[in-house]
């Protein structure tokens, strides 16, 4: 899949290397969690600027806002001043204890930056890279951007905590402070720039390889390397993930479609959503679609924008959403290539006031699982209907009133994004 290459221009301060790597400009190829020794291993998938910095921890995510708080480690990787290759395999393995070397490049640095110094990978283990814009460990992972993640997870134990969407730990309480556990990273999907290697209660592997080919152009292989059935695991004996240890790598770096400038979300008096992005240049992009989501897991299509094709110049895109999701809503865009490939942004939050001066009725709670409630101003030959996300109405649905109140039990639904249609207006609701 094509990425986004994601910047952040400040007023009268220069973009340093440090802000020049984006997700999906490298990928995880390789992890071992047995002796002799434990160490994973990545391959650029995009050029890496001279001294550039990625950080690395083994320290899931607990939340949007929260680090698991095991005291697990996190280390900064410096680029040679020269940079990195695309197409370079880099490996990271403790051939002495709690230090980590570096094999396939030069002039390269790992030095720690926080936890116990103790570098130890325990059975299904998680790895995340990502960057930050003030050196050091954040205080929240909302504060650092993630582009690369693997976990070897299952899921397994009390309690059980996958989550069969992400394939990453689920959310709602079972991470807590473990040293295995991890929600997917923020502006990350698995299968696209991250992967779970294991997203099955009982099928985990403390090592693990990827074994097809690495010739292919950048956009190819981030793909493949993402697509569990493209490696192998071992529970007993961990694998030579040491450069030498596959066949050498062809990438031809393909030139990424979006060089994204800025990409917002606001509210105004109306309670809409006023949508915008700005490019600094495009490759081969044929739309983007702005989507939107209550939890980050259920994603719906809100509206399609052209893109410009091919432009070394500026362009500026707007959009109002004048529905938005009641509470908490999640914006991100997906930009679709000529091709088909698509990427997605990071994601973005706003929040409402649980009724919306806009709009005449609401319903909540919302996502659902049982009892849905209408709210709003309605009269006794008020049409109401709900279809799924294919248009098909469903029947048999039994709306109860009680006072000025009026519910209908959606708890025989199949879970997904449904409509409800009243008198004219179209609500977005999700059953879990």
């Amino acid at each position: 899949m094509k990425q986004w290459f994601i910047t952040f221009l400040m007023a009268l301060v220069a973009i340093t290397a440090k802000s020049q790597v984006s997700p999906g400009d490298i990928a995880f190829i390789g992890f071992n969690e047995d002796s002799p020794a434990d160490g994973f291993a990545i391959i650029t998938l995009n050029s890496i600027p001279g001294n550039a910095s990625i950080n690395f921890t083994d320290e899931g995510i607990n939340s949007a806002t929260t680090w698991n708080g095991n005291g697990e480690d996190h280390w900064q990787f410096t680029a040679p001043s020269g940079g990195i290759a695309c197409g370079t395999i880099i490996s990271f393995t403790e051939n002495i204890t709690n230090v980590l070397t570096i094999t396939g490049v030069s002039g390269a640095t790992m030095s720690h930056l926080s936890g116990t110094g103790l570098f130890n990978l325990s059975g299904g283990d998680q790895m995340l890279a990502y960057t930050v814009s003030v050196p050091g460990v954040p205080a929240s992972p909302s504060s650092a951007t993630f582009i690369a993640g693997i976990t070897l997870d299952d899921g397994n134990g009390s309690p059980t905590c996958l989550d069969p969407i992400t394939g990453w730990s689920a959310d709602g309480g079972c991470i807590g402070s473990s040293v295995n556990r991890s929600l997917v990273p923020s502006g990350l999907t698995n299968g696209v720039n991250c992967i779970s290697l294991y997203p099955s209660i009982g099928t985990e592997r403390d090592n693990s390889k990827f074994i097809v080919t690495l010739t292919g152009t950048s956009t190819a292989l981030r793909a493949a390397i993402n697509n569990r059935s493209n490696w192998t695991g071992d529970d007993v004996s961990n694998y030579d993930i040491s450069p030498s240890g596959y066949a050498t790598p062809s990438v031809t770096c393909v030139p990424l479609p979006i060089v994204l400038t800025g990409f917002h979300i606001e509210k105004d008096i109306n309670q809409y959503v006023h949508i915008s992005w700005t490019t600094a240049s495009e490759v081969n992009n044929d739309y983007f679609e702005i989507e939107n989501s209550t939890d980050g897991q259920e994603w719906q299509f809100v509206s399609k924008i052209s893109g410009k094709g091919n432009t070394t110049t500026s362009q500026y895109y707007t959009y109002v959403d004048q529905k938005p999701f009641s509470g908490t809503s999640l914006y991100r865009l997906k930009q679709v290539d000529f091709d088909g490939q698509m990427s997605f942004t990071p994601i973005k939050s706003i929040s409402f006031d649980k009724l919306q001066n806009n709009i005449p009725f609401q319903i909540t709670p919302n996502p659902v699982t049982h009892q849905l409630s209408i709210l709003g101003e309605y009269t006794e030959d008020s049409q109401i209907q709900i279809f799924n996300a294919h248009g098909r109405k469903m029947d048999g649905l039994i709306f109860h009133k009680e006072r000025a109140n009026l519910s209908v039990d959606v708890s025989n639904l199949p879970a997904g994004l449904y409509l409800l249609h009243i008198n004219g207006e179209s609500l977005r609701f999700i059953k879990n």
